[in-house]
């Protein structure tokens, strides 16, 4: 990306040189071709190949960059062992049935009616 970006640079010189020098030759679409045209065309394109320039540098820079490559490589062929539960003798609570004293102990109301009536104190 680095080279590419210095390769680019390298034409926009070209492009503005040429386009200071002729405006015409490198704006061949435009009716009246000026050299504030060529200016603005040429900073944007400066700005574009110092993004490219930077983004190189920094995925060189980068050392996860490298090692992604590696990695993910090696995990692809690694399995992952899930544990399974522990075997044991205990068997599992049940729920005590609905309308039994827990409930009611608990606080859960089951009955709708005694909710619909207000009650009289």
């Amino acid at each position: 990306m680095i080279a590419s970006s210095i390769s680019f640079f390298m034409l926009i010189l070209i492009y503005f040189c040429l386009g200071m020098y002729k405006p015409r030759m490198v704006l061949f679409g435009m009716k009246k071709p000026n050299r504030l045209s060529v200016i603005i065309f040429t900073s944007i394109a400066v700005m574009m190949a110092a993004t490219m320039f930077g983004a190189g540098v920094k995925h060189k820079q980068d050392p996860l960059s490298e090692q992604t490559a590696e990695t993910t490589k090696s995990e692809a062929k690694t399995t992952i062992e899930i544990p399974k539960p522990a075997d044991s003798n205990e068997p599992v609570p049940e729920l005590p049935p609905p309308g039994s004293s827990s409930e009611k102990s608990a606080g859960v109301k089951t009955d709708v009616k005694a909710e619909a009536e207000p009650t009289k104190q």
